[in-house]
């Protein structure tokens, strides 16, 4: 049986990778997948990129000052490299950590990219101490994880992870982030609850990595929340970043 909560507001905030949870009077800035410091990767192959961290604290920045932020919160992903840290990224991200911190409260829900995040975390940020957080009836994950078992008072997920990008041949659109909202039977993420959950998953915050070669599918969804989630669809909307309707389940497989 589903204990039915007081459901917070989620809102996509057009034209920025970025949803805000309002939470009675608290408002909650949710954003993903950073990857700061993935431009040294291309720099070791001779190719010169310019820092994409000023852009991303443009557009925080920019949100804060549109909205009523009280908590930003980062699901994962914060650095690019994995299990190490990067000269760039020891530059990078206390400073961009630091300056986002100055805004509103920061906390971040680990991804697979920041094993070793805990070395580089300024004063005034949190590191959330489970893989997944809750406000009321929502749970926030990277999403590189299995959602966690008896949630039965959640009736929403978002994530992020994947890098959602709409790639079909021949379309402008194609190579673009797009936001994916599915509706999806419980029973495909956990076998003994039924009726249906929703699962947002966001754009990735680092606009660059759609121009860099981070957007393409290998055959294989690396997420497992998402690999569940499709044995049961009820529903989709495939969303650009600036709200304009790309399609519904007939655009997954241009996404997934």
């Amino acid at each position: 049986m589903l204990l039915m909560l007081a459901k917070s507001k989620i809102t996509l905030l057009h034209p920025h990778p970025a949803l805000l949870i309002e939470e009675d009077d608290i408002h909650h800035l949710i954003i993903a997948d950073l990857h700061i410091g993935f431009e040294e990767r291309f720099k070791a192959a001779g190719v010169k990129l310019r820092l994409s961290t000023q852009a991303m604290l443009n557009e925080i920045t920019e949100i804060c000052t549109q909205q009523r932020i009280d908590e930003i919160i980062i699901l994962g992903d914060v650095k690019f490299t994995v299990g190490r840290v990067s000269a760039l990224e020891r530059r990078e991200v206390p400073i961009f950590l630091e300056q986002v911190s100055r805004l509103a409260k920061t906390t971040i829900v680990l991804g697979n990219h920041d094993g070793t995040l805990s070395t580089l975390i300024p004063r005034g940020v949190s590191l959330h101490t489970e893989p997944h957080m809750i406000i009321r009836d929502i749970c926030l994950l990277h999403g590189h994880t299995k959602l966690p078992e008896l949630l039965t008072d959640v009736s929403r997920v978002v994530m992020g992870h994947i890098h959602p990008t709409y790639l079909r041949e021949g379309s402008v659109l194609s190579g673009k982030h797009v936001w994916l909202v599915l509706k999806v039977r419980r029973e495909a993420l956990w076998s003994k609850q039924s009726g249906v959950i929703e699962i947002y998953v966001l754009p990735p915050l680092n606009r660059e990595l759609s121009y860099v070669g981070f957007a393409g599918r290998t055959g294989k969804i690396i997420s497992p929340i998402i690999r569940r989630a499709l044995k049961g669809i009820c529903d989709a909307l495939v969303l650009t970043v600036e709200g304009e309707i790309v399609g519904y389940v007939d655009a997954l497989p241009y996404v997934i």
